[in-house]
């Protein structure tokens, strides 16, 4: 039997060409969207609360929702995109998005400063973020 190299090329590049695909699709797009709703998360956090957000009613409700649905994307994006061996490295490294999306749901609805602090200090924590929300 004659070994064709064309037929054998296309096979290894369709294999290859799969396997990026996989790798692309299921981690590393699952990833970097995980990762810029951290970057989301913390730049609105710094900034809930503050100046004249704190002062217009306005500003602080629709900074209210926002929280609201980044604490769901948050949840969302752990448990259904995140693939699970990403989600044990978040284990390993103590971050908890899960319970992050419990204090930003609860940080909504919060009108106290000091507890407004207290929340942006356990999400902090949550996510692993030390010392870059409260500055």
């Amino acid at each position: 039997m004659k070994f064709d190299p064309l037929i054998s090329g296309g096979i290894v590049g369709f294999v290859m060409g799969a396997f990026g695909f996989i790798i692309g699709r299921f981690w590393i797009l699952p990833i970097s969207r995980y990762t810029r709703l951290k970057n989301e998360i913390s730049r609105l956090l710094k900034t809930y609360g503050k100046g004249e957000a704190a002062e217009n009613r306005e500003t602080m409700k629709q900074q209210a929702e926002s929280l609201r649905k980044l604490s769901v994307a948050l949840s969302d994006s752990f448990a259904l995109d995140l693939p699970l061996w990403y989600r044990m490295v978040l284990d390993n490294r103590k971050e908890s998005p899960t319970e992050a999306a419990g204090h930003l749901m609860t940080l909504a609805n919060t009108q106290k400063a000091e507890h407004i602090r207290e929340r942006i200090l356990k999400i902090e924590n949550c996510l692993r973020m030390q010392g870059k929300l409260l500055q």
